[in-house]
């Protein structure tokens, strides 16, 4: 059977190693915070926080490294490396503006969070190099029932996955989806629901 390619990028999409595996397992659930691990001969200079591609044929899975294990009961030259989905660099919590909810698309309101913190902050070590994102569709007449956190103000601070892009997948079908674009150095994120765009 042809073996998965496991390569490990910097979050400025250098290469720090790559290896095969010849089985992985893999799971990416919104709704759970675990993540996943991968056995493979020692790869010297694998840090937190650096990319993580797996793929075989059609095949490809991308996610942030967590944790780095050195040997095993196996075998000393063994490392494990864990890893989350790309999803998890949008754990972060946000400034919620509770007055915006329902205007405009709901899409296009989780893109601008994303924007806001990744890309265009004014802190630039939050923003995250090569990030894009595109909403794919317009869903109208929304809210995710956040109310502000003080009488009399419109701001409450969530966090982003479990208060927003979580309940617009359980109660919009809107999905957030991340995919590593090493060619052409991005982390693309497409924020779209299951039905067609309509029209503006």
């Amino acid at each position: 059977m042809r073996p998965y390619n496991v390569e490990i990028f910097t979050q400025d999409f250098e290469m720090v190693g790559n290896t095969n595996v010849n089985e992985i397992t893999y799971k990416e659930d919104y709704l759970s915070s675990d993540g996943n691990t991968v056995t493979v001969l020692a790869l010297p200079g694998v840090r937190k926080q650096d990319y993580i591609r797996i793929s075989r044929g059609d095949e490809e899975y991308a996610g942030i490294v967590t944790e780095i294990g050195y040997g095993t009961d196996k075998s000393k030259k063994l490392q494990t490396i864990s890893y989350k989905p790309l999803m998890e660099l949008l754990n972060t919590d946000v400034l919620f503006d509770v007055d915006l909810q329902g205007q405009g698309s709901m899409e296009q309101f989780i893109c601008d969070r994303i924007r806001e913190m990744f890309i265009t902050n004014e802190d630039e070590m939050q923003n995250i190099k090569g990030l894009s994102v595109t909403a794919a569709t317009a869903t109208k007449d929304w809210s995710l029932h956040i109310t502000p956190s003080d009488k009399g103000r419109h701001y409450n601070i969530v966090n982003l996955i479990d208060s927003v892009i979580i309940p617009a997948m359980e109660r919009y079908s809107i999905l957030v989806k991340t995919k590593l674009d090493i060619q052409n150095r991005e982390v693309q994120i497409t924020v779209g629901g299951r039905r067609q765009a309509s029209s503006p």
